[in-house]
């Protein structure tokens, strides 16, 4: 463009360039304050250094592990039958509510949202938070947890398939 089509009201190559480098930081800065946020509305104090992983961006084999134990949660949480019926959940298993005694769950309200995952070979690390809550017969709430952040660390079983090993809730 000339010095004439600017004094009209054009731009120039390099206030194109400009303008599309500003964009280009302003959609990364938001990106990343995503993260920041998530890392943020989280206390530090239950997970240690690791809770930086939480702004790891998971690839397609991470998501496809991560959706597998956020499935295998889900199950051990709405599980509403005997101990001795359970299937075994290593790691997963205190998630577990056995009927016992007289008050049993009849309904239960689970919702699991995957906030990332990370593998490293043999090990990895899924994040996932949650919220549940049993309800008796009468449809009163026998237990409940909401917006609960977990880690889960992994290990690779003799099969290769990643079987939680151990978890930690913020508290």
């Amino acid at each position: 463009m000339n010095r004439k089509n600017e004094e009209q009201g054009g731009v120039s190559a390099k206030g194109l360039i400009l303008w599309a480098a500003v964009l280009a930081l302003g959609i990364v800065t938001a990106w990343h304050i995503g993260g920041i946020k998530r890392l943020i509305r989280y206390r530090a104090d239950s997970f240690g250094s690791s809770y930086i992983t939480l702004l790891h961006e998971p690839g397609s084999r991470e998501l496809e592990v991560g959706k597998e134990i956020c499935q295998e949660a889900r199950d051990c949480m709405t599980y509403m039958g005997d101990e001795g019926d359970a299937p075994a959940a290593e790691g997963l298993s205190g998630f577990y509510y056995f009927n016992s005694g007289t008050v049993r769950p009849s309904d239960v309200y689970c919702d699991i949202d995957l906030q990332t995952v990370s593998l490293h070979g043999s090990s990895g690390v899924v994040w996932f938070e949650y919220s549940l809550e049993r309800y008796d017969a009468a449809g009163d709430s026998l237990s409940g947890s909401w917006h609960i952040l977990v880690r889960c660390d992994l290990e690779k079983d003799g099969s290769g398939s990643y079987v939680v090993k151990n978890t930690v809730e913020d508290i």
